[in-house]
């Protein structure tokens, strides 16, 4: 069932707390009555009506929570209690966090409902200053009793049309909240010929005690073989959370800068399949220059630490300017961006430490968006050349491939161009990663447009998608 709104609070009071039980039951009455109102407007999603069967593996549930926030439209968020919540097995993220974060990271439309009097313990305090920044309250109301909150929700649902906005965000969505971050947060500095200032989580962190290196490891194993991003995205932070009880601000934490800069660098690359592309703070882009920062500092310590995988990220920094200059709905600052990814990949030719295969095909994604295809085809036909001299993995060989072919139809050889992508395809079928599949499927069912296989254009272009959309793998499903 899908519904047009979720309910997010804290139903289980610590049990120390005087009056609990009668507390409890009064929250509980509270969501009962949201939901009932809920079935007059599409329905509003209440977990403990909803889904009352807990799962056997705690994460179980909270890839559910991930799911539903990002299929409902609307959230509601009740801050009452004052704790936490409960903790998601051996994890410190509570289930209650877990929808915010989700929330944060989509940017969802939240509603919040602050009770008069509502005292977070430090916990609570501490996570909702960290993700305050990241959430996009439409708005933030003060309410005296559950009768004005009653009231507003059903307000709430009443101007809301049931069916709009399920599922992921559309395009031109996409393109105007990229647009309005980047005006809120970096036009200024960006055009001012200043770095691009957003860094992940808005540099802040959540408090707590010094991380335990096994708990963080499982939690990154657990994220590395999920190949859905939704999924992996949700297990990244819990890693996060752990690793934030030691902060990288601080030198008494050197030691775990490495962790840092692996769990973001995995943070930044499942964020830009999943779509999330812009100034958000849990973007990919905000992750990229942190992890930049990070490998800067691990560089200038000293150590006998092997420095080849902390090296200055020019590729995934260029990819991700490459990715913002395509949504931004303002010229210059798409100018700007196409320009700063092009500026990264001179940086990384220059200094030789990252694949110059993978360079080059950025440089010839950019000119081809700068409309400049001949250039273009020039740069893909190189990376191909260096991956088949190196006896690359087929995988990065049909990468090269397909983007050559792009190339070849808008210079005018539309069949040559559609083999080539075919010949792309078929060796990135067995690639671990899909994203590059999805992608090559788009360019496949265009060149097959172009050439007039119109049926297989369109069964290409639903596969491509349904199975794109089943791995969250949003940036590429939006865009087939």
């Amino acid at each position: 069932m899908q519904y047009v709104a979720f309910c997010s609070s804290l139903v289980g009071p610590k049990i120390e707390d005087p009056g609990a039980v009668d507390y409890l039951r009064s929250l509980l009455d509270l969501r009962a009555r949201i939901h009932v109102i809920g079935q007059e407007f599409g329905g509003v999603y209440v977990a403990e009506i909803d889904n009352p069967q807990r799962a056997d593996d705690p994460l179980e549930d909270a890839d559910t929570l991930l799911r539903l926030i990002r299929e409902t439209p609307l959230l509601f968020c009740i801050l009452g209690p004052p704790h936490h919540g409960t903790q998601i097995g051996v994890a410190r993220t509570s289930y209650f966090e877990i929808e915010l974060f989700q929330a944060a990271l989509l940017q969802r439309p939240v509603h919040v409902f602050e009770f008069e009097g509502f005292s977070p313990d430090a916990q609570l305090h501490s996570v909702l200053a960290a993700l305050r920044p990241s959430l996009r309250p439409v708005q933030w109301r003060i309410v005296r009793d559950e009768d004005e909150l009653l009231a507003a929700v059903r307000e709430i649902l009443g101007r809301h049309p049931a069916r709009a906005g399920r599922g992921w965000t559309a395009t031109a969505a996409l393109g105007n909240l990229a647009t309005h971050l980047w005006r809120g947060r970096a036009r200024e500095a960006e055009l001012g010929g200043e770095d691009t200032p957003v860094r992940w989580l808005n540099s802040s962190f959540i408090p707590g005690d010094p991380p335990d290196p096994a708990v963080v490891a499982m939690l990154l194993a657990q994220a590395d073989q999920q190949r859905n991003r939704e999924l992996r995205l949700g297990r990244l932070w819990m890693a996060l959370r752990e690793l934030m009880g030691a902060p990288y601000t601080n030198d008494e934490f050197a030691a775990f800068l490495p962790h840092w800069s692996r769990a973001l660098a995995s943070w930044w690359s499942a964020a830009s399949w999943y779509g999330l592309h812009g100034h958000a703070f849990l973007g990919p882009l905000a992750a990229g220059k942190t992890v930049a920062d990070l490998n800067q500092r691990i560089r200038a310590r000293p150590g006998q630490l092997d420095l080849r995988p902390f090296a200055h990220p020019a590729g995934g920094l260029a990819s991700s300017h490459y990715s913002i200059a395509k949504l931004l709905l303002d010229h210059r600052g798409r100018r700007w961006h196409y320009e700063e990814a092009l500026r990264q990949v001179q940086q990384g030719l220059e200094e030789g430490t990252e694949d110059r295969s993978g360079l080059h095909l950025i440089r010839g994604s950019v000119l081809f968006r700068q409309f400049k295809p001949w250039r273009a085809r020039d740069e893909y036909a190189t990376a191909l050349a260096i991956r088949e001299r190196s006896g690359a993995p087929e995988h990065e060989i049909g990468e090269a491939l397909s983007e050559l072919g792009f190339a070849y139809i808008f210079t005018g050889r539309l069949w040559r161009g559609r083999r080539l992508i075919q010949d792309g395809v078929k060796l990135l079928e067995r690639s671990q990663e899909p994203g590059f599949l999805f992608r090559a499927q788009r360019k496949l069912s265009m060149a097959n447009v172009l050439t007039g296989r119109f049926p297989a254009a369109l069964k290409l272009r639903g596969d491509a998608r349904r199975t794109a959309a089943e791995s969250a793998h949003f940036d590429q499903a939006r865009q087939v």
